[in-house]
C-alpha cells in the first residue's frame, strides 16, 4: 500500500514538472484576448485613415492643343494639291493659293479645261468643309496688250472659277471676284518665263472666326 502511494506521488510530481513549463509558455506567448470595438471607435478609426488610404490622388489631365483653323486648311490644301503647280501659303488667319493660268485655262483659252477639274473640285470640297471663310478670287495677266482688255480678261477668268465653285456647292455670298490685269506682277515681264508666271489666278481665303 505504501509502495503504491509512493509511485502515485512520484508520477504526479513528474507530470507537474513536464506540464508546468508548457502551460507557462502558452500563457506567456499566446495572446488569446479578442477586443471588440464599439461602433463609435470603428468610425473614428476609419476617419483617421481617410487621408492616407481613402483619398484618390488627382490624375493630371493632359491638355490637347488644337491646331489653328486656317493652319489645318492650309495643310490639307498643300497635301491635296501637291505636284499640281499650285502654291499654298498661310499667314495667321489668311491662306493664299496661286494657281498658274495654264493649269486652269491653258494657253490663250478662257474655258476651264478638263484636266483642272479634279484639283478645283478638291479646293471646292475643302472650302465647303471649312465654311468659316470668305473667298476672294483675283485674275492676273502679263503686261502684253491693252490695260483695259487685260483687266476684262482677268476678271472673266476669275468669274469663271467662281462659277465653278458655286456649281460645286459653295455659297455665292462667300465669294468676291476681281480682275487686276497686269498689276502686281510676281516676275519680270521682259522674259517669256516671267510673263507666264504673271498670268495666274489668286484665291485668298480669309477666316471669319
Amino acid at each position: 500500500m505504501k509502495k503504491k502511494l509512493f509511485i502515485l506521488m512520484v508520477t504526479t510530481f513528474l507530470a507537474g514538472c513536464v506540464l508546468a513549463p508548457q502551460e507557462e509558455k502558452n500563457s506567456t506567448n499566446v495572446n488569446t484576448e479578442v477586443r471588440v470595438l464599439s461602433p463609435d471607435k470603428v468610425q473614428m478609426q476609419l476617419e483617421e485613415t481617410d487621408d492616407e488610404f481613402l483619398t484618390i490622388p488627382e490624375v493630371p489631365v493632359k491638355k490637347v492643343e488644337m491646331m489653328p483653323y486656317m493652319e489645318v486648311l492650309a495643310k490639307k490644301l498643300r497635301k491635296g494639291l501637291r505636284s499640281t503647280g499650285v502654291k499654298v501659303t498661310q499667314v495667321e488667319s489668311q491662306v493664299d493659293l496661286i494657281i498658274p493660268n495654264k493649269m486652269i485655262f491653258g494657253t490663250n483659252q478662257s474655258k476651264i479645261q478638263a484636266s483642272a477639274e479634279d484639283s478645283l473640285t478638291l479646293i471646292a470640297q475643302l472650302l465647303s468643309e471649312y465654311d468659316k471663310t470668305m473667298i476672294q478670287i483675283i485674275g492676273y495677266t502679263d503686261n502684253v496688250g491693252s490695260v483695259l482688255k487685260n483687266k476684262e480678261q482677268s476678271l472673266h477668268k476669275a468669274d469663271m472659277l467662281a462659277d465653278f465653285l458655286i456649281q460645286k456647292g459653295i455659297n455665292a455670298e462667300r465669294i468676291i471676284t476681281d480682275g487686276a490685269g497686269g498689276d502686281n506682277p510676281v516676275a519680270n515681264n521682259a522674259t517669256l518665263t516671267g510673263r507666264e508666271q504673271n498670268r495666274r489666278i489668286e484665291i485668298t481665303l480669309i477666316s471669319l472666326q
